[in-house]
């Protein structure tokens, strides 16, 4: 039986506004935020049971005040970096400049009070499970209260924790996501998490507590000490049985340091946690409950659009470009989808164009970062070579025999300035010649010291004192690749459309952008190669320039090379799908040249 004439797809008359992918993102971040809490709720509140139970019996754990109160110290915690998420690589070009832009600065003041009030409560419930953290010292009937300055120095150390963890947060940029690929459960991905962040907390808390216990805390302790009889006395003038006693005498130096240690590992343990899960579950990716984002609209390739091209809303495109990648390798459906879309403008040529205008935003980044460089040598070659114009022989002057010092021409109005000049001028120019001298002895003398300022910083910047303040390449090419996640899935995206295109693609709709998407891999990989044989070295970058000259070679840069990578990957696996149809493919002669390097690979 033969088969009917095949038709071509059915479109509509025109495209309709389709959902826009911001909106489903924001429901579906909204839904994992919520999950987010519940988990740590359930967890807190097992953690706190037995404590609970031990200090105030069974049926406290009926009413989980603790849990409750302890969640919403989380609760601003993750309020505060989900205001604060970024993708972008935000890295400073040296570690001074890293201490000054994320240390000394506002948004750390800001990270201090925010993690200080999580920090507080806390501390209220672990004081309260402990009898000798009161806030009074045991009395008998007839004695006044006494301040326990166990209490007081558990006060100071939730802010030196505060503050060690908050120079944690922002020294490592913990705003800075980058989305998961996972597909395990997340209660997976979180047991996994208590490792590190049992590893974490217990480097932390040696720190915490020695520097404490040895420097911070014998600095502090009488100022502390009597700011916190004054708190105490202000609250209980008025209470005859918690009145204090006049006495301000401290108690001995030797204070709870067990407390202090435990006190700061579960507060960093906490801390890290919250972070760890916070990316675990609001990072999770384009893919909810087995399905892209945009399988939630009428118009799922319409959406994907809008999300792929939400400059203002980075998360979102971000998300978008992760949800391509996954369906161009995954889902055969979507890719049928985009392939027999042939209504003008097609889903192909949209989602063609945004991919390379990707690509070739990350090209021209590593093209503009050496072009200052190139200018200024063009410009300085042009400078130095006579016009063309210019007559090749010297134009003959004629020597003066009179004083040269003296003026020849005999101006009608004559200055002031002119007329201290010739009532100050020697006729014999002999003082002249004496300043002169001077003038000939000053240059020499600042031309060598400034000869001997440049061996000085020389050495200096060798040394290891200039190690914080070198601008390098590493944090320069981070930088540069900032924004690498929209590039990887924008690469993989286009060859593995075309990759699939042979079998799924009936009416060709991506195959004729085959020269176009090849041409521009291959002037990437160009750009990284001339980047990565001549990078634009910093003059105080003597590391890198230590190892050129010793290796010969180029400088490992590691952002560099994953997304080299990347590309070589894209660009292989296309040449490799299509090696057989080559010859008939209009490729320039830079792209048939970088084939032939693959051909004694397959």
């Amino acid at each position: 039986m033969s088969a009917g004439p095949r038709s071509l797809p059915q479109t509509s008359s025109g495209r309709s506004d389709a959902m826009h992918y911001n909106s489903i993102s924001t429901a579906i971040s909204q839904s994992r935020f919520s999950l987010l809490h519940k988990t740590s709720f359930i967890i807190l509140y097992l953690f706190g049971f037995i404590p609970t139970w031990l200090r105030y019996g069974w049926i406290w754990n009926l009413f989980p005040f603790r849990s409750g109160v302890l969640l919403f110290g989380l609760f601003v915690l993750n309020v505060f970096r989900k205001a604060r998420l970024h993708i972008d690589d935000r890295t400073p070009p040296s570690a001074m400049s890293q201490i000054m832009q994320r240390i000394l600065c506002q948004s750390y003041i800001k990270t201090l009070i925010v993690y200080s009030f999580s920090a507080f409560l806390v501390t209220y419930f672990y004081c309260k499970d402990f009898t000798s953290l009161n806030v009074f010292l045991p009395k008998k009937a007839f004695e006044l209260s006494r301040l326990n300055e166990k209490r007081v120095s558990m006060y100071v150390l939730t802010l030196i924790d505060a503050a060690i963890f908050s120079a944690y947060y922002c020294w490592f940029d913990l705003d800075k996501i980058r989305l998961l690929r996972a597909k395990d459960d997340p209660m997976r991905e979180v047991l996994r998490a208590v490792i590190p962040a049992l590893q974490l907390a217990a480097g932390l808390s040696v720190i915490s507590v020695s520097s404490f216990a040895t420097v911070v805390y014998p600095l502090v302790r009488g100022s502390f000490w009597r700011f916190a009889l004054g708190i105490i006395r202000s609250l209980t003038r008025f209470s005859r049985s918690n009145e204090l006693h006049r006495s301000n005498v401290m108690a001995p130096f030797p204070l709870p340091l067990h407390h202090w240690f435990c006190y700061s590992f579960l507060i960093f343990f906490m801390w890290r946690m919250s972070n760890y899960m916070f990316t675990i579950y609001l990072c999770r990716g384009a893919i909810h409950r087995g399905k892209p984002f945009s399988s939630k609209s009428s118009d799922p390739n319409g959406t994907l659009i809008t999300g792929l091209r939400a400059d203002k809303k980075p998360f979102t495109k971000l998300n978008a470009y992760q949800e391509l990648s996954y369906i161009a390798q995954n889902d055969s459906v979507r890719r049928n989808n985009i392939y027999r879309d042939i209504e003008k403008p097609t889903i192909w040529s949209q989602i063609c164009s945004e991919c390379l205008s990707t690509i070739v935003d990350m090209r021209h980044r590593f093209d503009l970062s050496r072009k200052p460089s190139m200018t200024k040598t063009k410009a300085t070659t042009a400078h130095i070579q006579p016009s063309p114009s210019a007559s090749p022989t010297p134009i003959a002057v004629k020597p003066r025999k009179d004083n040269i010092f003296v003026s020849s021409r005999a101006s009608p109005i004559v200055s002031v300035e002119s007329k201290v000049l010739r009532s100050v001028q020697d006729p014999q120019a002999v003082q002249s010649a004496m300043v002169l001298g001077w003038l000939e002895q000053l240059q020499t003398a600042v031309t060598t010291a400034f000869r001997r300022l440049g061996i000085y910083s020389e050495v200096l910047a060798e040394s290891q004192l200039s190690v914080p303040f070198r601008w390098t390449i590493e944090r320069k090419v981070a930088r540069l690749a900032s924004e690498k996640d929209f590039f990887e899935d924008a690469v993989m995206a286009l060859a593995f459309f075309l990759d699939y295109s042979l079998a799924e693609d009936t009416y060709g709709t991506v195959q004729h952008d085959i020269p176009r998407i090849m041409n521009e891999l291959e002037l990437t990989m160009s750009t990284f190669e001339r980047f990565r044989e001549n990078p634009p070295l910093e003059p105080s970058d003597v590391a890198a320039k230590r190892i050129r000259m010793e290796t010969g070679g180029p400088v490992e840069l590691i952002e560099l090379e994953e997304l080299y990578n990347t590309v070589e990957t894209g660009f292989a696996m296309i040449y490799q799908r299509f090696e057989e149809y080559v010859d008939g493919i209009p490729l320039t002669a830079n792209v048939q040249r970088r084939c032939s390097l693959y051909v004694s690979q397959f």
